[in-house]
């Protein structure tokens, strides 16, 4: 290389170590910029969601207020975690909370919100919290809903403190999007800066590149005749590589030999294979399986003769998942790995949950030649993780669905009012002089009676609607598919909750299940219902929930009032 050359590459290096040093300073600003957003966001989104949930809590409490006055014990823990839940939220949001990732400071407009001269926010909730201690703090014999202290939480959440909530939200967001807009400037100035360094490094590197290389190809057409001078030395060369070949005909035989000891040596991986506890099959590109292990025969009761040449997709059943089979296909046919539990059949028809993983085989050319596969009998790791399923969703003394799955029935009774323009409804079941009979006969007794209530109340609908137990003598059903009409579709309602309250009126016959204690005919049992239709934009089990209970509570004043006056 000539002192040019060397000058003027040394000159390119230097170029482009400066190019990419700047490259990198770009990329580094660029990444510094997405840290910034991703922390500016993690705040923002930590702001937004403890101060959205300050909104949510103001309205829990001031229902949970009113639920206190019908189930003081039930409901006084709940009330109290959410007033303690309320307060900390207050705190991190005026102080900052590190846990809760929220900052210690704020910015001046969010402070005015706070703690500005006139209607300060921190005020209100500061306020609002002691109402709700002042509420606690009564005694539940003095506990009314004309109680001041009940009436005062009521009027606060009412007036202003949920609309200046709804603001410091707000405010959050806009705070937020403004820190995002500043960086997304700086990002773009890089991304300009980065295309003009681009366009310099093609006009200061490459373009020197360019000509260096065509002096290169001068170089080399000057080569070709030093090439042509080799061609008759190559002539020799190749008949001493005959000579070269005839040596390596006798090292082949040798090679030959090699082989077959290697295939003595597959025969004995064979037999290793065949000790492996897991189903063990591979097969060729067309998926025919060419060799199946011992382990195999054990898991599908086949033997080897009667599948070899089969594809193995014959385990799978009629109740096989469609899903999992699709899967299955599309990843052999694009050569792919696969891992998945499949639901195959042994030979004598019983039916086995197969943990499936199958992977690709390729030569040195990258050519897929086959498919090795393993299974394992997951059937009893299957079972026990139904029956774990059961307990968590199921009431465990009557066996039905409780509060958790009842949330997932509602969410597909919510989808199919709104594709079939349908009512429903639910239904909130209070059992009368539930107590009366656990106070006087024992739990035992009491637990029979909800049992039984149970059956009566599944027995009167139908099989399309979900009954569940919320409570210790609390029963919620949800009605799907009534009458497109509120009008007809609460009278299909109202003439089932007379049928579900006619049930519940006839007597009992409570029988424990150990056989000790005698029998006891109860006949004092009666049952409040109330009810609430939704349709497709209904998304708050709980606000429905509410609407049924209070109709429930209505019911039950009518009836005492009636009783008072016939009595």
């Amino acid at each position: 290389m000539s002192d040019a050359d060397t000058r003027l590459v040394r000159a390119i290096t230097l170029r482009y170590v400066l190019a990419l040093s700047l490259v990198a300073l770009f990329s580094t600003g660029a990444w510094v910029s997405l840290k910034l957003v991703i922390d500016a966001q993690e705040s923002t989104a930590a702001l937004v969601n403890i101060s959205g949930r300050q909104r949510m809590l103001s309205q829990r409490l001031a229902m949970l207020a009113h639920e206190m006055l019908r189930s003081p014990t039930t409901t006084e823990s709940d009330f109290k975690a959410a007033l303690a839940l309320m307060e900390r939220s207050h705190h991190g949001l005026t102080h900052g909370d590190e846990a809760l990732k929220l900052p210690p400071t704020m910015s001046a407009t969010v402070r005015a919100l706070y703690h500005g001269p006139t209607g300060s926010l921190d005020a209100q909730v500061s306020h609002y919290l002691q109402q709700a201690k002042d509420w606690l703090a009564v005694p539940d014999a003095q506990r009314t809903s004309d109680h001041p202290a009940l009436l005062a939480m009521v009027d606060t959440a009412r007036g202003s403190l949920l609309p200046n909530l709804d603001r410091m939200v707000g405010q959050y967001q806009q705070e937020g999007e403004a820190a995002v807009a500043q960086v997304r400037l700086l990002e773009t100035s890089i991304w300009l800066a980065t295309m003009l360094l681009l366009v310099l490094e093609a006009l200061l590197i490459f373009h020197p590149i360019v000509n260096h290389v065509k002096r290169v190809l001068a170089k080399l057409q000057a080569s070709k005749a030093e090439l042509l001078a080799h061609q008759a030395t190559l002539s020799n060369t190749v008949a001493e590589r005959t000579a070269d070949l005839a040596e390596q005909n006798r090292q082949l035989l040798a090679t030959e030999q090699q082989l077959a000891a290697q295939l003595n040596s597959l025969k004995q991986r064979e037999d290793a294979l065949d000790c492996i506890e897991q189903g063990i099959l591979i097969a060729g590109a067309d998926r025919k399986l060419t060799f199946v292990n011992k382990g195999f025969e054990r898991l599908t009761g086949y033997t080897a003769s009667e599948v070899i040449g089969r594809s193995c997709s014959f385990l799978q059943g009629p109740d096989t998942p469609p899903e999992v089979v699709i899967s299955l296909r599309d990843a052999v046919s694009k050569g792919h790995s696969f891992r998945g539990e499949v639901l195959n059949y042994r030979r004598n028809g019983e039916r086995f949950w197969n943990d499936l993983s199958i992977n690709p085989v390729h030569d040195d050319d990258l050519r897929l030649i086959g498919f090795v596969g393993v299974q394992h009998d997951v059937t009893a790791l299957k079972h026990r993780e139904q029956a774990y399923w059961t307990v968590a969703n199921h009431d465990h003394l009557t066996g039905l669905p409780n509060r958790q799955l009842l949330r997932d029935r509602w969410t597909q009774a919510l989808a199919r009012a709104q594709r079939t323009e349908r009512l429903g409804a639910v239904m909130f079941i209070d059992l009368n002089r539930f107590k009366a009979l656990n106070d006087s006969h024992g739990h035992e007794y009491g637990d029979q009676l909800l049992i039984q209530t149970a059956r009566r109340i599944v027995q009167g609908l139908r099989e399309s609607d979900t009954v569940a137990r919320v409570g210790g003598d609390e029963f919620v059903v949800l009605l799907s598919d009534l009458d497109a009409n509120s009008d007809v579709a609460a009278v299909q309602v109202a003439a089932m909750a007379e049928k579900l309250r006619a049930s519940m009126a006839q007597p009992f016959e409570l029988v424990l299940p150990s056989g000790v204690g005698e029998a006891l005919h109860w006949a004092e049992s009666s049952a409040s219902v109330g009810w609430a239709l939704f349709h497709g934009g209904d998304e708050d089990l709980d606000r429905v929930l509410h609407r049924a209970d209070q109709a429930m509570y209505q019911f039950k004043r009518a009836e005492r009032t009636l009783q008072t006056h016939t009595a």
